[in-house]
């Protein structure tokens, strides 16, 4: 069974968790959110996944299962 990922915060870690979720799930991540809007916006293309205006917005996509909190 495939598990649907959200990531919070774009920094470099997110990338590792990223290549993580790739490894162990199959697929990328399902979106991203991020308080810098390039940011998220260069991570979304990246991984081909959505990018949300809100921590809240990306919480309630039915298709996130579990959400990486990859902030300092």
């Amino acid at each position: 069974m495939k598990h649907g990922f959200g990531i919070v915060g774009a920094g470099g870690i997110a990338d590792v968790h990223a290549r993580a979720v790739q490894a162990i799930n199959g697929t990328g991540p399902v979106g991203i959110y991020d308080t810098d809007p390039a940011r998220s916006f260069s991570f979304g293309q990246r991984y081909s996944c959505r990018i949300y205006d809100s921590p809240d917005d990306l919480c309630r996509d039915p298709d996130i299962d579990i959400v990486c909190i990859c902030t300092p």
